[in-house]
Order: C-alpha cells, then structure tokens, then sequence
C-alpha cells in the first residue's frame, strides 16, 4: 500500500454528496484513492476519536483550512462572540445623564443579568475539542479477571464446571494471594476444638487439601460461609423436660427449636401452681404475668408492631373480650383487657356470669380494673344483645372456658339462650378466636377457637381449641422439682412459644 504523508496533519473541509466532513487527513491511500480523517466532525457533530475513510470519486469539494502547526487551534469550538463595547465619550455627562445611567444599571434585565452571569462559564459548558466517548466497556473481559469457579473449587474442596473458559493468569495469582491472607488469620485463632464438629468432605469427591495444624487443632477451610459452625461438639438434649418416673403420658409437643414438652394432667398442673405459692408466686403474681402472654399474643395476631404505627390510626385494632367471673380463665382476660387497652386497643368487655356471686380473684381484678376505668378505652357491654352495636372487630378474647363443673357456662341451661346468641354472633363476624387455657373436655367449651394458650406445661388440647401456644410464668427450677419433675426452660428469648404435635 503506497500513501502520501506530504498533506498528512492538515485540517481539510471536505463536501461528499451532501454531507461535510472537517478534520485532520490521518492518512492518504493513493492506491485505493482513498482519504482517511481524525478528530473529525460530520455535519458540525463530533465523531470523537473514531477516524473516517472518504474516497476520493465521491469527493465534490475540498478546502484546506489550516497546516499541521494551526490545525489544534481552528478545531477549539467557536464560541458566541465577545460583546462590543460601546465607544465611552470623551465629554464629562451632565448630572441628568449620571442619574440615568446610575437607574440603568440598577435596574438590569432578567436577560442581560443571565447573560452576564453565563459569560464566565461558557468555556465550562462548550462541548470539548476531542469528545472523551470511548468504546463500550468490556464487562465479560473484566469478568474474567476474577477466576471464581476456581474460587469456589478452594472453598467447597472438588471442581467446578466452568461455563466459559478463562485465560488470565491475573486469576491464580489472586487466588494464591487470598488463600495466604486466610491462612494467616486463621493462625490467629486459638479457640479449643475449633470447628471440631464441622463434617468433612466425602472421600469420593476430588478435594483441595487446605487443612492446617496448629499448636495441635486441626483446622479446615473447605467450607462455605454458611457450613462455618461453631459448636462445642457435645451432644443436645431435646426432652429438657421430664416427668416423674411414675408417670406416664400419652402425648407430646414439640417446639421451633426440636425441644420435647411432654403434655401433663390437670391434678399434675394444679399441684404445681399450689407448691408456686411456697416460693412467692402468689395468684396476683401469676394473672398478671398470664395477662401480659395474652396481650403479647393478641399483639402479634394483630399484626404486631406495624399496625401501632402512627400513620395507621386511622384503623386501630378492636377486640372482643369475653370473661366468666367465676374462673380463672375469666381473670385471665379481665387483666389482658386492661394491658390492651393501655396500648389504645379499642376493648369491648363482656362479662357472662356462671355463678350468682364473682370469685375472689375475678372480684379483686374488677375493681383494679374499674378503678382505672376513665384513663382505658373500653366500652362494658351489658348483654350480648349490644353485640350487634360493635361495627368492626379484629379479634375476640374467649375466657369463658372452665375446668369446674360449677362455673363451666356450657353447663348452665339458663345461659343457653345467650351463649346461641353468642355464638352466631361469632359465626357472622367471622374474627377470630383466641381462647385463653380452653377445657380438655369439648363439652365444658363454649366457643371454637383458632388459637389457644395455656400456661406452665400444656395438656392434651383438642382439635377444636386450635394451635397451641405456651405462656412462661417464670417458675424456677425448684418449683418443678418440688412435684418431681425435671425442668429446662424451652422459652429462650421469648414468653410465648407455639407448640407443634409430635
């Protein structure tokens, strides 16, 4: 190929069929009569640094404008001309003359006051001499500087199938680098039996021997992050809980965490809650601590946290409270009512009565109760015909449920007509219930629940008292060991749990 270097670095204007190209000749091929030009612009747009191959039949027009020594000059863009200063006149102006000219630049126009102001930064705004466009960024080439199915043949001890075939040696030499940095802060570790407990790879796999004695531990780092486990290598014990030798139960419960709750009887139950009064834990002690678990678990079913933010009070949360007063159970739900309504749940309290006369407790929890009645949202219904006032309801509160015979309302025949009352009216709402330690015996329970709590160690629950959550009153050790049972606590970090069946 033969050129011509003797025009080489001029700036040329050149008119092709309607499109102008300026720029400086790169390079002439005289045998395949073509002209080549950089820096070069097509129709007053920059091409950057791309150059451009122009034959010389297509070429109408051609015009020199500058050598190479002029040629970076001209290509500096235009800009807008300076502004012509009006000629000042050599005779002094008379005062009239001072005071308008003083008024006129006072009051400066929108338009020249922009003007003036952009006139200091238009070389900041005009486009550059060379545009800086480069070509599109190489992702898959910069991808590839990173070897990471090699990586991961370190970190999981067998080969990889790779997808695209990788060339870079920058790959190894980082890999090397990182399995040197790991290695020496793994000398940094001193903890006995370190990952003791981690199993090793199946001797049928291919793997990367990059085990490490140190001061006697033996050290692995064939492991993904999320095998790294820390573990003292004895054994869990999941049945914490162990009932008397001499007892034998029939049904097991078993929590999130795998912990075995065997199921007790209400003579087994009840003896426990009378020895928790030797050590202090009196029956105020124990209704407030069963309150608050109610309350925390009507929280939850509300949708926690979420639905006490401030911009959702437009629809605070409403519940149904149901109470007998002469049962626990009834106690049991006065006080979660209180705690809720605390929290500006809208409460709506019924109270059936089983007996003509309120039990101790249920008595001394009412007046605690209507002693604070002015600061509490709630609204004490006087009969279960008010029920068809409450628009909307979230959830219904059952602790209308009782052990004994004497204050079970199921029982009663004159409550029969409020509780079908009742009842329909639940079945219509359609909230859910949540029953607080519902009977074992289906006859004694007056509504169907969803959920259940009960406190302490549960009891074979039925179907109809739906999944079961378990309530923490805080007993120690030596409560259980008074009735001869073994105790861990399965709680952990909370007062509630659910219990699964096993």
């Amino acid at each position: 190929m033969t050129s011509s270097n003797k025009f080489t670095g001029y700036l040329v204007s050149i008119e092709s069929k309607n499109v102008f190209y300026q720029g400086v000749i790169n390079l002439i091929d005289s045998q395949n009569a073509v002209i080549q030009l950089k820096n070069c612009f097509q129709n007053g747009i920059s091409l950057g640094s791309k150059v451009v191959d122009i034959k010389t039949n297509e070429i109408e027009n051609i015009e020199i404008l500058a050598d190479p020594m002029n040629a970076a000059t001209l290509l500096k863009p235009i800009t807008p001309e300076e502004k012509i200063e009006e000629p000042v006149s050599n005779t002094i102006p008379n005062r009239s003359q001072i005071n308008n000219n003083k008024y006129k630049q006072k009051n400066v126009s929108p338009n020249n006051r922009r003007n003036y102001q952009n006139g200091y930064s238009e070389d900041c705004f005009n486009s550059p001499n060379e545009d800086s466009i480069e070509d599109d960024f190489d992702f898959e080439k910069n991808l590839a500087l990173f070897d990471k199915n090699a990586f991961y043949e370190k970190m999981e001890g067998h080969p990889r199938q790779s997808k695209t075939n990788l060339t870079f040696n920058e790959s190894s030499a980082s890999i090397k680098k990182l399995e040197e940095q790991t290695q020496t802060r793994y000398h940094q570790i001193s903890l006995d039996n370190l990952f003791s407990s981690v199993k090793k790879q199946p001797e049928t796999k291919p793997s990367i021997n990059t085990s490490a004695s140190i001061n006697g531990l033996s050290i692995n780092k064939n492991y993904r992050f999320d095998e790294m486990i820390l573990d003292t290598g004895e054994p869990i014990n999941l049945r914490q809980i162990q009932l008397p030798s001499n007892y034998s139960n029939s049904k097991n419960y078993v929590t999130d965490d795998g912990f075995v709750i065997p199921c007790v009887d209400l003579d087994l139950r009840e003896s426990l809650i009378k020895q928790s009064y030797k050590f202090g834990f009196n029956k105020t002690r124990q209704i407030e601590c069963m309150g608050r678990c109610c309350t925390e678990m009507c929280l939850h079913l509300l949708g926690g946290s979420v639905r006490f933010l401030p911009k959702n009070n437009h629809q605070k949360p409403s519940i149904l409270v149901l109470a007998n007063n002469n049962s626990m159970q009834g106690v049991y739900a006065l006080c979660a009512s209180r705690l809720l309504s605390i929290r500006a749940v809208k409460i709506y309290l019924l109270i059936l009565k089983s007996n003509d006369e309120d039990c101790v407790e249920f008595r001394n929890e009412f007046n605690f109760f209507m002693s604070n009645y002015d600061s509490l949202t709630t609204v004490i219904l006087n009969s279960v015909n008010d029920l068809n006032n409450i628009k909307s309801l979230d959830l219904i509160l059952n602790g209308l449920d009782s052990f004994e015979a004497t204050s079970c309302l199921a029982n009663k025949i004159k409550n029969q007509n409020n509780l079908q009352i009742l009842r329909k009216y639940v079945l219509n709402c359609k909230a859910s219930v949540l029953s607080i330690d519902p009977s074992i015996n289906s006859e004694n329970n007056v509504l169907q629940s969803k959920w259940c709590i009960t406190p302490v160690l549960p009891m074979e629950m039925l179907s109809s008292s739906g999944r079961v959550y378990l309530c923490d009153f805080g007993y120690t050790k030596q409560i259980f060991e008074s009735v001869n049972i073994k105790y861990q606590s399965p709680f952990g970090a909370k007062f509630v749990i659910p219990l699964h069946a096993d």
